[in-house]
């Protein structure tokens, strides 16, 4: 009874052969030549004429033939289930009520769910994207930052050039004059006579006119300009040598020092500077 209880619970064994039971012959050409012992019914024996053992290669077919179709069958149920996901999380992200830590984790999982779902080529080409465009934001920032130092030291560079000016020529208030030339003023590269590079010098392109009265631009150096300024009429009262003797301090007259005579040049004198030194000081006029 033991003998019969293990022997229906053990585990079967079957032995397949190509052909079975495609042998089944009597004595006569089932039996194969030297045979030893032909089947007599079913299973042939071990005769030439018998059913083969299939090959390894044959079972290695048959087994990657079954594992593709379970492959097959678990990516088709994998793409469902990820779909599914995908459909699930967009429909989540519409909600305009999502606060920003919500939209940020969902935006993030979703990523997820559609990274599962890429075959191998799109996921490679997908990160390929993403590094590409991450390469091209940093190259964005360190672009930024760059143009924004540039510009500091261009500014920088060109108010101390124009201030320092300023004061070495005496004006009243050099952030005025600063402010004037600040929009004509760059800086250009310097080099040296074999074009080496020494650094930058400030150029101030200033509107002026020539001996005939004609408009030109003059081109030069912080310091040249604002001489040329202190010269003119139209500038000359930013500055403190152009004060006229005797009106106190901080009072300028717009270029009309006086001259060996001790009197003023009126043609240079505005209407209020005219009326002023009339009230005030009358000699300078000669009255």
């Amino acid at each position: 009874m033991f003998n019969e209880l293990n022997l229906y619970l053990s585990v079967p064994q079957i032995s397949c052969f190509d052909g079975d039971g495609a042998g089944a012959g009597g004595a006569g050409d089932g039996a194969g030549g030297s045979g030893e012992g032909a089947g007599s019914g079913e299973g042939a024996g071990y005769g030439e004429g018998a059913g083969k053992l299939l090959s390894q290669d044959e079972v290695n077919r048959i087994v990657e033939e079954r594992l593709a179709r379970d492959r097959k069958n678990r990516e088709a149920e994998h793409k469902a289930k990820y779909e599914e996901l995908q459909k699930k999380h967009e429909s989540l992200l519409a909600n305009k009520n999502l606060s920003d830590e919500e939209r940020t984790q969902l935006e993030s999982s979703l990523e997820d769910v559609r990274n599962q779902l890429r075959t191998k080529e799109e996921r490679a080409k997908h990160e390929k994207n993403q590094l590409e465009a991450s390469y091209q934001e940093e190259l964005a920032k360190e672009r930024e930052a760059r143009e924004m130092w540039e510009g500091r030291f261009r500014d920088s560079s060109i108010s101390r050039a124009l201030q320092d000016a300023a004061v070495g020529n005496d004006a009243y208030n050099p952030d005025q004059v600063m402010r004037l030339l600040q929009p004509m003023t760059k800086l250009t590269p310097e080099t040296d006579e074999a074009g080496n590079e020494l650094g930058f010098k400030t150029v101030v392109d200033f509107p002026d006119h020539d001996d005939k009265g004609e408009a030109v631009t003059f081109s030069g150096t912080p310091d040249e300009i604002v001489k040329r300024m202190r010269d003119l009429p139209d500038y000359a009262n930013l500055f403190k040598s152009n004060v006229v003797s005797g009106l106190g301090a901080g009072n300028a007259t717009g270029g009309v020092t006086p001259g060996s005579n001790g009197k003023v040049d009126v043609s240079k004198m505005s209407p209020a500077q005219y009326r002023k030194i009339r009230k005030e000081n009358p000699e300078l006029l000669g009255l």
